[in-house]
């Protein structure tokens, strides 16, 4: 009795499952030797394509994960950034206010302007960071 082609595996699976019964029922013997190993054959040839499918999968899900923790540590030095560009931002209108509510203290003036010039130039630097982080992104 010639068996159909192993197709699928569903049909490797119906085969090991006869097979395994044959071997339970002592009915061995019934089945040609070269079918045993044909079907033990592809039985290893299909486990090996599912540990190499597993394998990938782990990878995937690793560089996915570790994909979420780079956008979540980008995300917090984001905010980390602005809340310093908001930082320099108060230093420079509190400055700004100072200014021009004492006009006419010159050193208090220059000492703010000072203050100003500082806080912008760093605001600068943030902001050109920011744009460093962002073109990288692409």
């Amino acid at each position: 009795m010639k068996k159909k082609p192993i197709q699928t595996v569903q049909d490797l699976r119906t085969r090991a499952e006869l097979l395994l019964d044959a071997i339970e029922e002592g009915e061995l013997i019934a089945w040609p030797a070269p079918e045993v190993k044909r079907l033990l054959h592809e039985l290893l040839v299909h486990q090996t394509e599912l540990e190499m499918q597993n394998e990938e999968l782990r990878s995937a899900q690793q560089q996915l994960k570790l994909t979420e923790q780079l956008q979540q540590a980008q995300k917090m030095e984001a905010l980390g950034i602005a809340h310093d560009i908001n930082n320099m931002l108060v230093v420079i209108l509190g400055h700004a206010e100072l200014s021009s509510s004492r006009s006419n203290d010159p050193k208090l003036i220059a000492s703010s302007m000072q203050s100003i010039i500082q806080a912008s130039e760093h605001s600068a630097e943030l902001i050109r960071h920011l744009l460093t982080l962002s073109s990288n992104r692409r």
